[in-house]
């Protein structure tokens, strides 16, 4: 197997470039408490996981391949595709170095 290096300037871009939708490229996770997820059709006091989660949970689906989906999944996710991201370029900046 053999290791990729990529160069310190080409992960600062990548960084930079910000968010794209797409396959190989995620928006960043929202930081803090989200309102939005937030069902205020429920009692707080009663089923506070649902009011707090429900409407993430309504509109979130889990994908077919996995039994639950959360934040870890997501993760593991963004990570994957920052790799593949960095993969790709480390991979054209060598086909440059060839030609």
């Amino acid at each position: 197997m053999s290791v990729i290096h990529v160069p310190r300037w080409a992960l600062a871009f990548m960084a930079a470039a910000g968010p794209v939708v797409g396959r190989d490229r995620v928006p960043p996770p929202p930081p803090g408490i989200a309102r939005a997820n937030f069902d205020t059709s429920r009692a707080s006091c009663t089923a506070f996981y649902r009011y707090v989660n429900g409407a993430r949970l309504d509109r979130t689906a889990i994908p077919a391949q996995f039994s639950s989906y959360g934040i870890g999944r997501q993760m593991r996710d963004r990570t994957e595709a920052l790799l593949r991201l960095a993969r790709r370029a480390a991979i054209s900046q060598q086909e440059g170095l060839w030609r």
